[in-house]
């Protein structure tokens, strides 16, 4: 404060170093088929009404190959909903066994609607050693329900995993 009663402020200007821009975030992130498992099929076959639903998914790690995982189960409201989720458990166990024995167990997969658009909702368990883990996924029904499944448990598990 001088005489007059005023507040004499000092601003002092340092060069502390050099700004870069920001990457984007795209740049950054390393593409989907560099980093983990990529969905590569579903196929669902139905026996008669009220028989059996069956369930063929395939996966692949880029460079270590592709995993296949199977289901059966019998047909109900949401019988290729969870026949489709049990095979892409099973590929994707074959998938990370390498990594870590990981049991899966899938607890539910359904369909609903949220803000007028479909979606898929799985919730499973994984286990690794002697942890239990309660994972949920989601997905838009963007393709079809069995498709839109498998990439559901996908994201259940891209996090726990850290191949997703």
């Amino acid at each position: 404060m001088d005489a007059r009663g005023v507040y004499i402020i000092r601003l002092e200007f340092r060069y502390i170093g050099h700004v870069s821009r920001p990457q984007p975030a795209i740049a950054s992130i390393p593409s989907r088929a560099h980093r983990g498992i990529v969905l590569r099929g579903v196929e669902v076959q139905r026996g008669s009404p009220g028989g059996w639903v069956r369930a063929r998914v395939r996966l692949e790690r880029p460079g270590r190959g592709f995993y296949i995982g199977a289901a059966e189960v019998s047909d109900s409201r949401f019988g290729d909903l969870q026949c489709a989720a049990q095979a892409t458990l099973q590929a994707l166990e074959h998938a990370v066994s390498d990594l870590a024995v990981v049991l899966f167990e899938l607890r539910e997969a359904e369909a609903f609607e949220a803000s007028g658009q479909g979606v898929i909702m799985v919730s499973l368990t994984a286990t690794i050693g002697e942890v239990n883990h309660a994972l949920v996924g989601f997905s838009p029904m963007i393709a079809d329900a069995a498709t839109s499944t498998a990439r559901a448990v996908l994201d259940a598990t891209n996090r726990l995993l850290g191949i997703g």
